[in-house]
């Protein structure tokens, strides 16, 4: 079985109701070849509103407004949710934030 992380950023885990401050790190054990759209099934039941937020509610692909890193890299869009997830892969996930 293959061990992948999640790390969500301390802004995206209090929107989800996680721990009021401070990063999450989650590992899970999932099968060779897994999908990140696997894998975040795999994670939605840890948090109430996960769908909500890190999915378009319209479309059920992944909200743009959410950022996607893939061991240190940013993942882009389109194709997020088939990327093929590997043996030790450390996934970030991390709201984007804009103003001025």
């Amino acid at each position: 079985m293959d061990k992948i992380q999640l790390k969500i950023t301390p802004p995206l885990a209090s929107v989800l109701n996680a721990e009021p401050s401070g990063w999450v790190s989650i590992e899970k054990e999932l099968t060779e070849g897994v999908t990140m759209k696997d894998f975040l099934a795999e994670i939605e039941p840890n948090f109430e509103n996960f769908r909500n937020l890190v999915f378009d509610p319209a479309t059920s692909e992944v909200n743009e407004e959410v950022t996607f890193f893939l061991n240190d890299k940013l993942l882009t869009f389109p194709g997020v949710l088939e990327t093929v997830l590997q043996d030790g892969d450390r996934v970030m996930l991390a709201l984007i934030f804009a103003g001025g």
